[in-house]
């Protein structure tokens, strides 16, 4: 999910999800169906990492808002976040994919915004022909894919 540029590298983006609020079990914000900035006002925050394009998407939102967050966890995976945030530990933003993994272990998933997406991207070799096998795993993930997540926008 980080930026990536490497003239060896191919990357191709085919869809964005939308982002949610994940909230630990029996959290103060479960009554509300759509998350804002201010709710998290000195929440402590599980932030995605530095490198991010969706993290820095998200810092961007509060700080249009002037909104500070306790942001004292940073993780390279959105699992990692889920996985945080159904232990108490804070709450996050993050795609639909992993919000509505860690919803079915009994986080609280929530509408946030102003609407956020998380861009999914595929990477190729540039130096070799695709192979037969990254096509058939691409289109087999397209067509389980709506089934996961509510596609936002597919890029092509």
């Amino acid at each position: 999910e980080a930026s990536f540029t490497s003239p060896a590298v191919e990357v191709v983006a085919f869809f964005q999800a939308e982002c949610f609020c994940l909230l630990p079990p029996n959290h103060r914000l479960e009554s509300k169906a759509v998350i804002r900035p201010h709710d998290l006002a000195d929440e402590i925050f599980i932030s995605l990492g530095k490198g991010s394009h969706t993290r820095m998407l998200i810092d961007a939102v509060f700080e249009n808002a002037k909104v500070q967050r306790k942001c004292q966890i940073d993780t390279t995976l959105a699992s990692s976040a889920g996985g945080m945030v159904l232990e108490g530990i804070g709450v996050s933003i993050l795609d639909e994919i992993t919000a509505k993994k860690f919803e079915k272990q009994g986080a609280i998933v929530r509408q946030f915004r102003p609407l956020v997406h998380f861009l999914f991207r595929s990477l190729f070799s540039r130096y070799s022909q695709k192979l037969k096998l990254e096509h058939q795993f691409h289109n087999a993930f397209m067509q389980v894919l709506p089934e996961t997540v509510k596609v936002i926008k597919e890029i092509s």
